[in-house]
């Protein structure tokens, strides 16, 4: 009858399409914009987010329409789940008090 959706947990085969949507739906990002300065580095951000922090965690989801097109995705963490944020861990804290300094370590640690 149309309009039914479906959602499903996503895994590692997905991060193309979760890097595609968010990479999108950030892509003119102001405040990731203003951290790197560099087009696509919301995309970068989020394939390095899903694959090496939430996947792990079992708790992201995919929207699926009734003709199986993905329409959308939400990348969670449980309550109580503490992810690691190995390589974004590797920023030193210090550098979130100066934006230019924060801007080359993210940039540093998405390559």
């Amino acid at each position: 009858m149309g309009n039914r959706k479906e959602i499903i947990k996503a895994d590692l085969n997905d991060t193309g399409i979760i890097t595609d949507i968010l990479g999108e739906a950030f892509y003119n990002d102001p405040i990731l914009y203003h951290l790197v300065r560099r087009a696509g580095f919301a995309r970068d951000l989020f394939k390095l987010e899903f694959r090496d922090i939430y996947a792990s965690l079992n708790c992201s989801f995919l929207i699926i329409d009734e003709n199986k097109e993905i329409m959308g995705c939400a990348l969670w963490a449980k309550p109580g789940q503490t992810p690691e944020l190995s390589p974004l861990s590797t920023i030193d804290q210090s550098c979130l008090d100066n934006f230019e300094s924060c801007r080359y370590e993210l940039s540093e640690a998405l390559q």
